[in-house]
């Protein structure tokens, strides 16, 4: 009896904190609460607990370097629950932005007279500017994303450490858009 206590006790304190649920199917941020009581679909993680029978014995367990978003695999289904539909939107963005290959757009502030390049992130000399390793980092934020047109900015002016020589990170899916972007740039 003590077990289930904790366990239920533990699943409640998670299902307290993260009333947002991240729709991998459709790819959509939806409340917990009012999807319970407006689709009569208990959504919640001892709910997916419950319902789901890959998931009785599956641990929840905190995403790898974000605190603030629990997950549960089960079978062939993962399963997001965060604090805030912000956040929500933070984590179906950066799914999203994984799933497809980028170019950055290098260049720099602090040198007036730097070479500007397009820089392909899937090599790995350049993973390190892959954009969702910045879209969860402190003082930064996705500016625009738009997947149809392939392109994406991430303002990082609150980093003191990026925004010294890019405040901006520009990208784009092509290396004949990011190109563009280049030309663009380099004109001004």
């Amino acid at each position: 009896v003590l077990i289930t206590l904790c366990i239920s006790f533990s699943l409640y304190s998670v299902d307290k904190e993260n009333n947002w649920y991240l729709d991998t199917k459709e790819l959509t941020c939806k409340n917990v609460s009012i999807t319970k009581q407006n689709e009569k679909i208990d959504i919640s993680l001892s709910g997916i607990k419950k319902s789901d029978i890959n998931c009785r014995n599956q641990k929840v367990r905190k995403l790898e370097g974000v605190e603030d978003i629990s997950t549960i695999a089960c079978s062939e289904t993962e399963y997001f629950y965060m604090s805030s539909e912000e956040r929500c939107n933070q984590l179906n963005q950066f799914i999203s932005i994984n799933a497809k290959n980028w170019y950055i757009f290098f260049y720099t502030t602090a040198k007036k007279d730097f070479v500007t390049k397009c820089l392909y992130t899937g090599d790995s000399t350049f993973e390190l500017f892959f954009p969702s390793k910045y879209i969860f980092k402190d003082g930064c934020k996705v500016l625009t994303y738009e997947p149809s047109a392939g392109l994406l900015s991430i303002d990082c002016s609150k980093n003191k450490i990026i925004s010294s020589s890019m405040p901006v990170l520009f990208y784009a899916d092509s290396e004949a858009l990011c190109s563009n972007i280049k030309e663009t740039y380099d004109k001004k």
